[in-house]
């Protein structure tokens, strides 16, 4: 608004030299039509002259001679008059002409300086409204995935499900999170071993289960001590 402002005051001030200059050229013709009646009025001293030269050769030379000087006179002074009306007028028109042409530019200045700070603006509005379409995208991705604004402790979760490698709820909370993706594969190999280790486990289990049935079929006396067995079975075989 201040450089609008400032726009509408230049305008003003162009237009009031404007019509000063308008008035400077309506001064400028009266000095010329004064200076058209003052040739006139030459035009009529000459004749007068004339005149008085013919009346020089008769009785009242004298006297002719002092009304041809007061009319010299009189015509020196209209000339200087007109003159110096002329000068006045033309450095006017001088001034009002170079001060037109520095507002002038002033003008295209400030034009200038408000089209670049309109552009500054513009460009200014369209980062920030780039810079807040991103925050609503991030936003809208953080309420998509159910996580909050914060930035989750991955390493934390993934550590809790590895301890607890059968809490479903867990699990679930685990894959709401954007990222998780590697824990949860790595979560997965590990149950998968664990439920493997399980299972030689169990296999081991019910192999010593039934190896120690098959021995005590045999012995009905009761189970060997460690170290006696090799000659029970050399005893058998004797």
């Amino acid at each position: 608004m201040a450089f609008r402002d400032d726009l509408d005051a230049l305008k003003a001030q162009n237009e009031s030299l404007r019509a000063q200059i308008e008035g400077n050229e309506e001064r400028m013709a009266r000095a010329e039509r004064v200076l058209e009646r003052a040739e006139a009025r030459e035009d009529e001293l000459s004749a007068a002259r004339e005149r008085i030269l013919e009346l020089e050769s008769g009785p009242n030379g004298e006297a002719a001679r002092d009304r041809r000087a007061d009319a010299a006179r009189s015509r020196r002074w209209w000339t200087v008059a007109v003159l110096a009306l002329g000068a006045v007028a033309l450095l006017q028109w001088v001034t009002h002409g170079q001060t037109e042409r520095a507002l002038e530019q002033q003008l295209a200045q400030t034009q200038a300086e408000l089209a670049s700070q309109r552009t500054e603006l513009a460009d200014a509005q369209e980062a920030l409204r780039a810079e807040r379409r991103a925050h609503r995208d991030t936003r809208r991705e953080l309420a998509l995935a159910g996580a909050r604004p914060e930035v989750p402790d991955m390493d934390g979760l993934a550590q809790r499900a590895q301890e607890q490698l059968g809490d479903p709820a867990l699990l679930d909370a685990l894959r709401r999170v954007p990222g998780a993706e590697r824990y949860l594969a790595g979560l997965e190999e590990a149950q998968a071993q664990a439920a493997a280790a399980q299972a030689a486990a169990g296999q081991a289990a019910a192999a010593q289960a039934a190896a120690a049935h098959t021995d005590g079929d045999r012995s009905p006396a009761g189970p060997t001590v460690a170290g006696e067995a090799p000659e029970a079975e050399a005893a058998d075989s004797d």
